[in-house]
């Protein structure tokens, strides 16, 4: 083999570790890191809303307010995107502390849109 056609397949090879390195890296960075997860408690549902009261892996309860979506108790729930709040009075149930409004949720594997452009629930007031 020629000192030519040796450098040529050496590019291509260096060419080909970049190329894969990119794609990988890209790939890493399209997992979206939650906001918070844990596993689902309970849940209430009251018109277009649903209150998912959860508790993550250190044991601390916290809950998530989003437009109504089936889930259920025990499975493995993630805010994704959203807002956090922490404190927020509903006509519902009085005081929720720790809360997240989801906009975007993971239920076991698959994503879920939630609140999109509704906003909280009448009544409801930010506390903090």
């Amino acid at each position: 083999m020629s000192l030519r056609h040796a450098r040529a397949t050496a590019v291509t090879f260096v060419l080909l570790a970049v190329i894969t390195a990119v794609i990988l890296a890209a790939g890493a960075q399209a997992a979206i890191l939650p906001l918070r997860s844990g596993t689902v408690v309970s849940k209430m549902d009251d018109g277009i809303f649903t209150y998912i009261k959860a508790v993550d892996d250190a044991g601390k309860e916290f809950w998530i307010l989003t437009s109504i979506c089936t889930v259920g108790e025990k499975g493995k729930i993630a805010v994704l995107a959203g807002t956090h709040y922490d404190k927020l009075k509903t006509e519902l149930k009085g005081i929720f502390e720790d809360v997240y409004t989801a906009q975007l949720l993971k239920i076991g594997d698959l994503e879920v849109t939630g609140f999109g452009a509704h906003g909280l629930p009448a009544g409801c007031v930010m506390l903090d």
